[in-house]
Formats: C-alpha cells, structure tokens, sequence
C-alpha cells in the first residue's frame, strides 16, 4: 500500500500549495487570533520556500527537543555505537521533572531496566523528561547533539540544556540532586518567591538558548523525512515512534482531515500568573497520495486557555493541508 501511495505521488509531480498567498493569508489570520506570538511555517518541498509567519523569530521549543535528541540517539545506532535493545538501568537519582508516570514507577522498582528503544519511545510519545535526559547522558550529552546539528549544517535550531536545567532555570531555580525524589521538585518551584519566578519568566522568553525559527524547524523536519539525517530504518523508526505521540490531540492532530496522519512532537511549559510561556507541536503530515508536508507551530506568552491556545494550531494545520488539497484537486 506504502509503494502504491509512494509511486501515485511520483506519477502526479511536485505537491505545492494552490494559492501560497491565501494561505499565507489564512495562517496571518489565525495568529492574530491568538494574544501571544504566534510563529507557524509550513514547507511541501525542501526546494520550496516555507510560507510563514514570524517564520525568522526565535521560540522556545520545550519538548520538542526531544524528538531531536532522539534523532541523535538513532545516529548512534546507525553508526553502530548503540543498539536499540541496550539496556539502561535508570534508578530513582535519575528522575527529572515533569510527567512522573515513569517516575513513580522507577520509584517502586528501586531500578527500572529500560531498553534505549523504550525511552526513546517514552520521551516522544509519553513527553516523559527522565527518559531523554538518561538518554542524553548515554550519547555523551548536549555537546554530542550540537555535533550533530552542526555537522548536517542545521541553522536557527538550538539545544542547550537537558530537561533538569531547562525546567528549573524556568522557575528561577538551580538543579539539586535531591529534587529527583517525590515532589521535591514541585515543593521548590511553589516556595520559590513571586518576584524570582517573574524575573526568570522574563529571561527564558528572552533566551536563545533552546529555541528555533518555525523556518529552521520545517526545515528540519523534511531533511529528516527525506532521509537526510538518518539510515532508512532509523528515519522509519522514528517517524514511526511520533506518529504514536498521544500528547497535544487537540493540536496539530486535531485539524488533520480524516485521510491524513501525523508524526508529531509536542512541546508546553508550565504557567506562571497566567502566562503560557510554550504551547508548540510541529511534524510531518502525510496526505493520502503519500506526500509530505512539514508543519510547525509556535505560541509563546499567551494568557488563552489550553483549549483555546490548541485551537489555534489545530486551525493552523486545517489551512495548510486545505491548501495542499485544493491544489491536489485541480491538478
């Protein structure tokens, strides 16, 4: 069936979109709905020019570097210095925060034997934060993840901190140790004084560090697709792993006609008096013919609800692939 939609989209030519102009229209429309800035770029080809919004603006990616890491952990697997059924003994000192599904249950184990596949799964799917700061550890940390985007020539796309740093620096705090047991971490961030968390609010939406252009990532997300980054297995497999993310169904996800589907990875600070500092998904979203468009989504500093701030990307990705449709029916 894949060689089927594969061939049919060869046969009929370069996908473009219908009317770049309306849908560049359409996408300034639905970021003005929003109170945040909103950054959105989506790209049919590589030699194609991304229609954008804010396209060039940095913003912070949160989550999203998770399924970039990823990228770099499957690099080591092409290169034969990991095996996805390696085993990682990740014990109770390794937590982070965020989502603590997997926290707990370490906790209960003593000691969670993990295969490199599993966390790589956990950290995309689940958004899990211990899983891919234990997997950065194993590949040699960020320094082996700036390799890797520098090597392939990748601009106006950042990683600078593991999810440890990244989060407590987010709330005015600096990593211990003894913030990897039960609730210690939450305890420090709502002792932490108001006027601590303002200021460092402020810093992280003025940080380059950990951020992208909607450009670059659009960018990054058809080389990745394209087969630029990665062998053919490990491209499928994580392309595979993202369309399972269960984060974010209100987002991307949300807008994509019934025939289409995703891989995607979210991305989503906590608030503060508030302000949503990050609500961003970005992917691959693959039309029935099999072609491809990369699609991200960026919303810093809105004070809208969750549902509200979803909506918004999910009106994002209706109007790309409307006009990746129109095109396909008069072509």
């Amino acid at each position: 069936m894949l060689n089927t939609l594969l061939l049919a989209a060869a046969l009929s030519g370069p996908a473009s979109f219908a009317d770049r102009a309306a849908l560049q229209k359409d996408l300034t429309a639905i970021a003005a709905a929003s109170d945040g800035k909103v950054g959105v770029c989506a790209l049919e080809a590589l030699d194609a020019e991304p229609v954008c919004v804010h396209g060039t603006e940095r913003f912070p990616i949160q989550s999203v570097m998770k399924f970039i890491v990823s990228a770099v952990v499957l690099n080591e697997v092409d290169q034969n210095r990991l095996k996805l059924t390696d085993i990682i003994r990740v014990k109770p000192e390794d937590i982070s925060p965020g989502p603590q599904e997997f926290a707990d249950m370490i906790r209960a184990k003593g000691e969670y034997p993990a295969t490199i596949e599993e966390l790589m799964r956990r950290s995309i799917v689940d958004s899990d934060s211990t899983s891919i700061d234990v997997l950065l550890q194993r590949i040699g940390g960020l320094a082996k993840v700036q390799e890797f985007l520098k090597q392939r020539k990748v601009e106006g796309l950042r990683i600078d901190r593991n999810e440890r740093d990244l989060q407590s620096e987010f709330s005015g705090l600096k990593w211990q140790p003894s913030y990897a047991a039960a609730g210690k971490f939450e305890a420090a961030v709502k002792a932490a004084p108001p006027a601590q968390k303002d200021q460092a609010l402020e810093a992280y939406l003025k940080d380059p560090r950990d951020t992208s252009t909607p450009a670059a990532m659009v960018q990054f997300l058809k080389r990745l697709a394209a087969g630029e980054f990665l062998s053919a297995a490990s491209t499928q497999k994580l392309l595979s792993i993202m369309e399972q993310t269960v984060t974010g169904k209100d987002r991307l996800r949300a807008g994509l006609p019934q025939s289409w589907k995703i891989a995607h990875k979210t991305g989503t600070s906590a608030s503060w008096r508030g302000r949503a500092a990050t609500t961003n998904d970005v992917g691959i979203m693959t039309a029935p013919d099999g072609t491809t468009v990369a699609i991200a989504v960026f919303i810093a500093d809105s004070k809208q609800s969750s549902s509200e701030r979803g909506a918004i990307i999910a009106k994002a990705a209706r109007a790309v692939t409307a006009a990746f449709q129109g095109n396909r029916q008069k072509s």
